[in-house]
């Protein structure tokens, strides 16, 4: 990734912010918290947000959300970058604020790894490959050998350009040996879903939610492998994609407590330190797990900035393959 420069207005208000060093110095919260949500309402940012608010308040004392939706997650990212380092503004950051859309957006008003520092990555969500009921296949190799044998004729769905459904179905094409698969973009999960089930498209990657094992139980579409390392617990009968050939192949949405750069590191490390406690708690990784997000547990803020790190080199080259074809 290239580094990019802000745009003048948002060097100005990073900036600005660094001019009250002594307020980042004092007692660690002295105001209620703000969790910064970069997208709108109900989403799987939005659910994970509100439940680390809830437990980590225990600790921390007041935290209140605020959802900023917009630019596909710049916004938000953008306000918690210009504000001050000082722990009272945090970002619940992910994969898409950090990896995908500094790699697909030109001239992004925030540089996702010198711009803030990483509290803590504690929760992951992995994907479903699913295929319409019109789709007679029942595993991952059974789709391959159908896409080699009619290249062009299938046509996968995914929520937008640039999103997790959508990357994902590009890196599965190309670790399947490039294959040719038609996408079909959607303005939300929704009305993708909706067609595959209607057999109007034939398959799709999905964020896994109860919903979306409902569907499979039910036979409205059925899933035939799971994108992570390791089979899921909400989902322990159905293989990872990995494990039916593709091997080491893994695509999951991160999440993460993001402050601004030069938030102080007993902050940062008392934020971390927080969240890996909360994450020992029984009770709240188990609603974690029941709302289809997989722990992290004990990350510190240097392995959590690695953990990005590795996660934009992963995606580089699959977010430049898809630029080349838009162009």
């Amino acid at each position: 990734m290239n580094r990019r420069s802000f745009l003048s207005g948002a060097a100005t208000g990073l900036m600005l912010r660094t001019l009250s060093p002594a307020a980042a110095q004092g007692a660690f919260p002295s105001r209620p918290i703000k969790l910064v949500i970069p997208s709108s309402p109900g989403g799987v940012h939005d659910i994970i947000a509100r439940l680390w608010a809830d437990k980590a308040q225990e600790a921390l004392g007041s935290i209140y959300t605020e959802n900023k939706a917009g630019a596909g997650s710049i916004i938000g990212t953008v306000e918690v970058a210009r504000s001050q380092p000082d722990g009272h503004t945090l970002l619940l950051g992910s994969n898409t604020t950090h990896v995908l859309q500094p790699l697909q957006t030109p001239n992004v008003m925030f540089h996702p790894i010198n711009d803030f520092e990483v509290a803590t990555i504690f929760a992951t969500t992995s994907l479903a490959l699913l295929v319409g009921p019109s789709l007679q296949i029942k595993d991952v190799s059974e789709l391959i050998a159908l896409a080699r044998k009619q290249p062009g004729k299938l046509s996968y769905a995914h929520a937008g350009l640039g999103t997790s459904t959508h990357v994902t179905a590009e890196l599965f094409k190309k670790v399947a040996g490039d294959l040719d698969i038609v996408p079909v973009p959607y303005r939300g999960m929704g009305p993708a879903t909706l067609d595959v089930i209607a057999g109007r498209v034939d398959l799709m990657f999905a964020n896994i939610t109860a919903q979306i094992v409902e569907f499979h139980v039910t036979n409205k579409m059925r899933m035939i492998g799971v994108t992570s390392p390791d089979r899921i617990e909400l989902t322990p009968d159905i293989p990872t994609i990995s494990e039916q050939g593709l091997r080491g192949f893994a695509s999951q949405s991160f999440f993460g407590i993001y402050a601004p750069t030069k938030t102080p590191a007993p902050v940062v490390e008392r934020i971390n330190s927080v969240t890996n406690e909360a994450l020992a708690d029984k009770a709240f990784s188990e609603k974690l797990l029941k709302a289809g997000y997989e722990t992290l547990r004990g990350l510190t803020p240097t392995q959590s900035m690695n953990y990005m790190k590795d996660e934009i080199d992963k995606w580089r080259p699959i977010m430049a393959s898809i630029e080349q074809k838009k162009e």
